[in-house]
């Protein structure tokens, strides 16, 4: 499949050109973008690497993990202050985690319980969530983050399908299970990938190409070039797909 090897092509070269790249110095705009591109390029090799070894049930639920980071750059990229929009998720995720733990019958949390301290922590951090609503920088919904992206045919579309492929949904497991007669039978790992995968393998291959131009121009490193040829690169190669009609 030539757009597999044009990914695991793009995923090596993304390595290669993040080796300077350095949190050190860089503002919380920045820090964040560094962040999410690390997370997306390990992502993207991750979905890589099961195709290659054609694993391929496992392949969506990492392209959407992938689709939500690269939406996520985006918007940390367009805009500073949406830095503070994940901290105040990752504040009031924080809190449910807390409230929960105070329920002693979930053997689960007992790490957390034993914190110090930690109705103390639990005061701060509802002063911070506060403190950022206030600033108007609220917890988003996955929806409101795509739509912040300019990205809400994507959420619609193919984020929904991504979903299904990651909570099982029943048609979603009889469709692992069709041959290419379109015939159910139970086997597990398939030798072929499904007639749905090259759009999935473009996608991953698009996110990775976006995000590398994007972190690369946004960090000034002067590799935003490069990284733009593999962006015509892959246009081209979507000229010889042949997608069911």
């Amino acid at each position: 499949m030539e757009p597999l090897k044009f990914l695991r092509r793009a995923h090596d070269q993304a390595v290669e050109m993040a080796k300077p790249l350095k949190l050190d110095g860089l503002d919380a705009q920045r820090r964040a973008a560094l962040l999410l591109y690390g997370t997306i390029v390990e992502l993207a090799g991750a979905f890589t690497a099961l195709c290659e070894q054609k694993l391929w049930v496992g392949a969506p639920t990492v392209a959407r993990c992938t689709l939500e980071a690269y939406i996520d750059l985006r918007n940390t990229c367009q805009d500073a202050k949406y830095v503070r929009n994940l901290e105040a998720a990752v504040g009031i995720e924080q809190l449910r985690t807390y409230k929960a733990a105070r329920d002693e019958k979930n053997l689960y949390f007992e790490g957390v319980r034993a914190i110090g301290g930690l109705d103390e922590i639990m005061e701060r951090t509802q002063n911070r969530v506060e403190e950022l609503k206030m600033e108007g920088c609220g917890s988003l919904t996955i929806r409101e983050r795509f739509t912040r992206a300019q990205a809400e045919d994507i959420y619609l579309s193919v984020y929904h399908s991504l979903c299904d492929e990651a909570h099982n949904g029943l048609a979603t497991l009889y469709s692992r299970q069709l041959n290419e007669k379109n015939e159910v039978r139970f086997a597990l790992y398939r030798e072929e990938p499904r007639n749905d995968f090259l759009p999935l393998v473009d996608l991953a291959a698009s996110i990775l190409n976006d995000a590398t131009v994007l972190v690369h121009e946004v960090l000034k490193t002067g590799n935003a070039e490069a990284a733009t040829k593999l962006q015509n690169e892959l246009a081209k190669i979507r000229k010889g797909y042949k997608l069911a009609g």
